[in-house]
């Protein structure tokens, strides 16, 4: 399988749907976030994008946001269930095993991805981006819904006003799969990352603080 190809594919997408046109700001976007959808032409759901500007450096950003291996999301986020490292392709790629709980007070059941995903660093920016893989020796188990990630990206910028301070931006394009119409699952995702990036903000504020 050329991952290499695919990441890059993933990532051109990505960069492609921050800048597209069609979005609109959901009602969970506030003063300190927003939260757009727009209609997928990739998958049976929306796309989501999201843009936060915190007193945080971009590498605590990165590692405490991103479900990435070796990320620190599980420590505040209560719907991640596992991350799990499956192989390195090379040394800024990897092919990883997520798992989510059951989000939005069950309404989604628990979701599992296997993904492919790529680390891009420069001197004031990370790139963090990949997509949904099928691997054969990696099958879903009966009880979880294997969901598919068309592609998703994050952008973490350093703000050149203020040391210490980060843009993130994200794009997610995933079909959770299932039995549950779209609209239910659409209308559910808004308020379950409006609620993860509410937890995510007092996390890293604490962390950068201390």
């Amino acid at each position: 399988m050329d991952y290499d190809k695919i990441v890059r594919d993933a990532k051109a997408q990505g960069e492609k749907s921050f800048i597209s046109e069609g979005w609109k700001a959901t009602s969970k976007s506030c003063d300190q976030f927003t939260i757009d959808m727009k209609p997928s032409k990739d998958t049976a759901g929306n796309m989501l994008r999201i843009s936060i500007t915190v007193d945080a450096p971009l590498e605590l950003c990165k590692n405490t946001i991103t479900m990435m291996p070796g990320s620190r999301r599980p420590e505040w986020d209560q719907d991640l269930k596992e991350i799990k490292l499956l192989q390195e392709i090379d040394e800024n790629t990897v092919l990883f095993y997520a798992r989510t709980n059951p989000v939005g007070k069950g309404v989604i059941s628990a979701r599992e991805f296997v993904d492919v995903g790529r680390t891009e660093v420069t001197e004031n920016q990370i790139h963090v981006y990949g997509c949904s893989v099928d691997h054969p020796q990696i099958p879903s188990a009966e009880k979880y819904v294997r969901g598919y990630n068309a592609c998703w990206m994050y952008k973490f910028t350093k703000d050149p006003s203020k040391e210490g301070r980060t843009k993130v931006e994200s794009v997610l394009d995933s079909d959770m799969k299932g039995w549950i119409p779209s609209a239910v699952i659409n209308s559910t995702l808004p308020a379950v990352f409006g609620q993860a990036l509410s937890t995510w903000i007092d996390f890293v504020s604490k962390q950068s603080s201390s």
